[in-house]
């Protein structure tokens, strides 16, 4: 069955409090985005390592089967491992255009192996971390291509509020 696109706005979870998650980004200081982001990277591989049901089935046609997730949870902190590198390197980057939707079909996250997504993510988690560790000026601006704004530090809250959402949505 195809996923309905989410299309809705999430910008807003930098700076309100997300009442399905409860994720609350003033609760976020720049010295816990590192630590955060290496805990919420071990609960994701912690989860694709536990037993499971089945990981590829999708609830209903407006969610992702925990696999899906995962996986996108993998690619967003590829995609922003290298926004994070334009933002501290380069004046105001405007970011390319990234599909969410599009990279789940087009890469068949429903195939992928839990085991490979958990290692890149046990991998790459702490890499971003330290990345974001290494950030010394929190208010460098940043783009996507629909016009949304960041800093460094409301980017850092938008991406941890999707990491943390997305293990409610599994149900980690």
């Amino acid at each position: 069955m195809p996923i309905v696109p989410d299309t809705k706005d999430w910008t807003w979870v930098a700076e309100r409090r997300c009442d399905e998650c409860g994720f609350d980004p003033a609760t976020v200081v720049t010295a816990d985005v590192a630590p955060l982001l290496r805990r919420t990277a071990e609960r994701w591989v912690s989860f694709l390592s536990g037993e499971h049901e089945d990981l590829r089935r999708r609830p209903d046609d407006s969610r992702w089967a925990p696999i899906e997730y995962a996986a996108h949870v993998r690619d967003v902190i590829r995609i922003y491992d290298e926004r994070l590198r334009l933002m501290v390197e380069t004046d105001d980057p405007l970011y390319q255009n990234w599909d969410q939707d599009q990279s789940a079909v087009d890469e068949r996250y429903l195939e992928l192996d839990p085991a490979d997504i958990s290692r890149a993510i046990a991998s790459e988690g702490p890499a971003l971390a330290d990345r974001f560790a290494a950030v010394t000026d929190w208010q460098r601006p940043g783009r996507r291509s629909d016009g949304a704004r960041f800093t460094t530090e409301s980017f850092a809250r938008y991406f941890l509020h999707d990491l943390l959402h997305h293990l409610q949505d599994v149900g980690a």
